[in-house]
């Protein structure tokens, strides 16, 4: 069973998803100012949004080990890749780049835009995909205007290394292949948040440290080409959807549960994040494959969220830091002013990502396209 998520409203579904996950978290609960009860109830309810990161892992993951599955015999692979995801990925986040150095350069220093560890070591470690190293090193103090782009720093990377280990091996080895990454990778963040607590941000935000939901992607990519998992997710149908409930309660109730007691970041870091990438691949295999009726996630607002989705993840911290720079105030919703200040962002993200795509990103996307895998066993095309 091939796929491609051109051809699946469902993917687009769960991409809005997820970035709803992150928006509602991140203009409601991370924003809910004092210790009330209204305060702490909005936090409780929002927190699980930010589990929509480990989603986005999971379908990142399927989505490019699925495509170099499908076309690792191409003789033109490697180069017809790499353009695509780069005229995916870099005119989005170099537009990011110099809205936050005009940003830093019309409103000087603040939490939310600097250059506190020298403008040439952040803008190599941006234009690098670095940032993400950066902000582990530091361990805090890095601006918040940018650093949401830790996520797409390890996705970059990923997009790099692994169609090189793909094509060296073997179709049949590559499910354990990514079982072994993925659990290395999980140990290892544990580990590191064991031995080096004081790192708190580097097992969030260090490629190595988090493939396990990336890999978890890429065994699904796996699965639904393959006719025994089909036939046995089909024929225990029941059973699988049980499953699959079962760890969706497991993941909401851990992850509240951990935050009611404060201690999120480390039970995240301990089976937390691998937990959720268990769950969001299960999710996924079983959407993809026993193909249960779920209109929601074909419905038009969820597909345009999830069209929109990239730009709108990596504008929205920007402007939420923007609109509360110039208001002088912290970026907390205390009263009706501030509660204007992050609408007022929520709105601009939303123009700013629809313009960047319909002027930008969907022409580029389609240039890109333009260049096609050629198999290995047809002869190249005369000069």
């Amino acid at each position: 069973m091939k796929t491609n998520d051109n051809r699946i409203g469902e993917i687009d579904g769960l991409r809005g998803l997820a970035v709803t996950f992150v928006l509602i978290w991140h203009f409601t609960g991370s924003m809910a100012a004092g210790s009330g009860p209204v305060q702490s109830a909005v936090r409780m309810m929002t927190v699980f949004g930010r589990t929509g990161v480990d989603l986005f892992f999971v379908l990142s993951g399927f989505l490019i080990i699925g495509i170099l599955m499908d076309r690792r015999g191409a003789d033109n692979l490697f180069p017809v890749f790499y353009l695509r995801r780069f005229m995916r990925i870099w005119p989005p986040y170099l537009c990011l780049m110099a809205v936050y150095w005009l940003c830093y350069a019309v409103l000087g220093e603040s939490e939310a835009f600097n250059a506190r560890h020298g403008f040439l070591v952040q803008f190599i470690a941006q234009i690098t995909f670095n940032y993400n190293t950066l902000m582990a090193l530091a361990d805090g103090g890095i601006s918040r205007g940018f650093s949401v782009v830790w996520s797409v720093n390890i996705e970059e990377w990923f997009y790099i290394v692994f169609p090189i280990l793909l094509v060296s091996v073997p179709e049949r080895h590559l499910p354990r292949v990514l079982v072994g990454i993925g659990l290395a990778s999980a140990l290892a963040r544990a580990g590191v948040h064991v031995i080096r607590p004081d790192l708190w941000q580097a097992p969030y935000v260090l490629m190595p440290l988090r493939l396990d939901g990336l890999c978890a992607g890429g065994l699904v990519a796996a699965a639904v080409r393959n006719d025994q998992a089909i036939a046995w997710v089909r024929s225990n149908c029941s059973y699988c959807a049980k499953l699959v409930l079962a760890l969706l309660a497991m993941s909401i109730v851990g992850v509240i549960l951990s935050f009611q007691q404060g201690k999120l970041d480390g039970q995240m870091y301990l089976w937390g994040h691998l937990l959720l990438a268990v769950t969001y691949a299960a999710i996924l295999a079983f959407i993809l494959i026993a193909k249960p009726r779920l209109e929601f996630l074909k419905s038009r607002v969820l597909g345009l969220f999830g069209r929109y989705s990239y730009t709108m993840y990596l504008i929205h911290p920007l402007f939420i830091s923007l609109f509360f720079v110039i208001g002088g105030r912290r970026e907390v919703i205390s009263d009706w002013v501030s509660f204007g200040l992050a609408a007022s962002a929520f709105v601009c993200s939303a123009v700013y990502s629809i313009a960047s795509y319909h002027l930008m990103e969907g022409w580029l996307v389609g240039l890109g396209h333009q260049y096609k895998y050629r198999s290995a066993k047809a002869p190249a095309p005369a000069e």
